[in-house]
């Protein structure tokens, strides 16, 4: 898709800071991360939804997602735990619409939190609190990109 700006990325056309890439998928830092340390990991093949991407290509980026977990958490970037998440769809707050997997370190007592509330009628809803990520220098996104790059060529 010629307007995706994962596909941009995927084809050279836009800058990211790069932390790992292969064939079949690639991992840049998010560029308004919620927390430092921030990854996303994207398919190159252009696909809106994660049921859109074939069982092998599924299977390649969990896989993908487990290696570059451990090494955020092997490169001295503050991490004592992590969120693994997919928005998959517009109403799970996708923001870009291709399919894409967030890595965010969370450190004991940050101020980054997931709420989950239930209304009487049992439906969840999903809360943010208490900003949606912050602009980093690209400067401090490619340092953290080569210390967890660092890590994955170690493994």
């Amino acid at each position: 898709m010629t307007d995706c700006i994962f596909c941009k990325i995927a084809r050279g056309d836009e800058r990211a800071s790069l932390v790992y890439e292969d064939e079949l998928c690639f991992a840049i830092m998010d560029y308004l991360p919620m927390t430092a340390g921030h990854v996303l990991i994207i398919p190159k093949q252009h696909a809106s939804l994660l049921n859109q991407l074939d069982p092998v290509m599924q299977a390649h980026l969990t896989a993908t997602v487990s290696r570059i977990r451990v090494a955020v958490n092997q490169s001295g970037i503050p991490c004592d735990a992590a969120h693994i998440l997919l928005n998959d769809g517009k109403a799970a707050f996708q923001s870009v619409a291709h399919v894409h997997f967030h890595i965010i370190p969370r450190c004991k007592g940050d101020f980054f939190r997931f709420v989950f509330r239930t209304s009487a009628n049992l439906f969840l809803e999903f809360l943010w609190n208490p900003i949606m990520g912050h602009k980093t220098r690209r400067d401090i996104l490619d340092e953290h990109a080569a210390k967890i790059r660092a890590c994955l060529n170690q493994a």
